[in-house]
């Protein structure tokens, strides 16, 4: 059995964690520090945009995918995601988590290709 933990950001702590997790990641956004630390801070700051911070990797991207639907229901229609092109793997949890692809576009940059995936969100 493998023991992991997921939680919403519950302090500041949480959030600088977070943050410096995301500045990390090579997804060759323009600008994407000040993306991080700007809109990314803000949204969360303002309640506009959740996290879940989870720790321990296996199988946990399926599980987190269900969790933000669950959490989506009864509040939204669909779920819109974008990722590079590049990340096959995001793809792949994505496709299997019962997302399409809904189009292909330069959302951050004319040098990397995103994209676009949906997922309706089915009411009880």
């Amino acid at each position: 059995m493998v023991n992991f933990e997921i939680k919403t950001l519950g302090d500041q702590k949480d959030l600088s964690s977070l943050l410096k997790f995301l500045e990390s990641q090579p997804l060759n956004y323009p600008n994407y520090t000040d993306w991080v630390y700007g809109v990314c801070k803000n949204d969360l700051d303002l309640g506009y945009k959740s996290a879940y911070l989870a720790f321990r990797r296996r199988a946990l991207g399926y599980f987190l995918c269900k969790q933000v639907e669950a959490d989506a229901r009864g509040v939204y229609d669909q779920l819109m995601v974008d990722a590079d092109s590049k990340q096959k793997d995001i793809h792949h949890l994505l496709r299997f988590s019962g997302f399409h692809l809904l189009f292909e576009q330069h959302l951050y940059s004319g040098n990397f290709l995103d994209y676009i995936f949906v997922k309706a969100i089915k009411q009880n």
